[in-house]
This record gives structure tokens, C-alpha cells and sequence, in this order.
């Protein structure tokens, strides 16, 4: 004899985390929208720079927890040329610091701006 089995399934997760979670999926398309590929450490690197520009690549090293040589190449796959010399994403753009050239520091660009804002935008739905 074949049993039935239940056709519910009790919820572990509440509304209010689930509302949580779909602002969450709002905003990694967003960044999906940019890259479909884009790694989680590309995603936090932006973020970190949208929270204060001008750091310097160790600092941002620093906040993301990767190491320097990483957040070197992430920096550079987020600005206007990745890391082979083919465009990169344009979000950033680095200064060199004319008294030190070994010291770069980064900025949004307008596409980095706005991708930050609707970021922003999207949380707040």
C-alpha cells in the first residue's frame, strides 16, 4: 500500500527574513546585471570603495580580508582594464600618489556611482 506523503512542508525561515533575502537576490542582480560571473570579492571590494574612496590597496586589503596581491587584481578587473590589458568592468578608476608611485589609491567612476546607488536603492525596497 503506497502512503501519501505530506504535501506541506513546514517554513523554517520567517517573512520578515525571507523580505530580507529577496532584497538580497535584488542586489546580487544588480551586480550580476554588470558581470554574470562577478565573485563575491569583486562585489565586497565595491563596496568597501562606495564606503570610503580614496583608500589605498592595502587598506582595502585590509577591510576585504584578501591579500594585497589579490585585491590588486580585483582592483584592476573592476577599472577601466583588467589585469590582461582587455576592458575591465569601469567601476573604479586609481590615482598614483605623485609622491610615491608605489602608493595607488581608487575611486568610483559615474558607472561605479550608479551601480552603488542602486545597490542602495534596492535595499531600501
Amino acid at each position: 500500500m503506497k502512503t501519501r506523503r505530506n504535501m506541506y512542508v513546514q517554513q523554517k525561515v520567517s517573512d520578515q527574513d525571507k523580505a530580507e533575502l529577496k532584497r538580497l537576490v535584488r542586489v546580487l542582480k544588480a551586480f550580476h546585471a554588470v558581470q554574470a560571473s562577478m565573485p563575491v570579492s569583486r562585489m565586497l571590494l565595491l563596496i568597501e570603495i562606495a564606503l570610503e574612496e580614496g583608500l589605498t590597496t592595502t587598506q582595502l586589503a585590509g577591510r576585504t580580508g584578501y591579500s594585497v596581491p589579490v585585491t590588486t587584481r580585483q582592483m584592476l578587473d573592476i577599472g577601466e582594464y583588467d589585469r590582461n590589458h582587455e576592458p575591465g568592468l569601469g567601476l573604479v578608476q586609481h590615482h598614483t600618489d605623485l609622491s610615491d608611485r608605489r602608493r595607488n589609491s581608487v575611486q568610483l567612476t559615474p558607472r561605479g556611482t550608479a551601480l552603488a546607488r542602486e545597490v542602495v536603492t534596492l535595499m531600501r525596497k
